[in-house]
């Protein structure tokens, strides 16, 4: 805008086209924040799934270890039944049980 020496001021645009230009650059920055959101809404899921697999694999080695554990201890138990099976089978063929 050019102000002129008799005091009226001349521009390249007028009101109305530059309401308009005023409103296509609001819109264009609100399309760009959904875009942004939506990018940032798209990241937070893709890290939401993410951490639900890990949760889930998480889970899976836990059982799988609390597994193996009790397959352990359940075979510690019988060999030791076992190996008191053995030493009470040889006390009794030798003859020095005690009870």
């Amino acid at each position: 805008m050019v102000e002129t020496r008799s005091g009226t001021s001349t521009s390249p645009y007028t009101r109305e086209q530059q309401e308009k230009m005023a409103a296509l650059v609001r819109e264009n920055k609100e399309r760009k924040e959904l875009l942004k959101q939506a990018k940032l809404k798209a990241i937070a899921e893709e890290q939401a799934a993410k951490m639900k697999k890990l949760e889930e694999e998480m889970k899976r080695v836990h059982q799988e270890e609390e597994e193996r554990r009790k397959a352990a201890e359940e075979e510690a138990a019988a060999e030791e039944g076992k190996e008191r099976k053995r030493i009470e089978s040889r006390e009794e063929s030798s003859g020095t049980k005690t009870d």
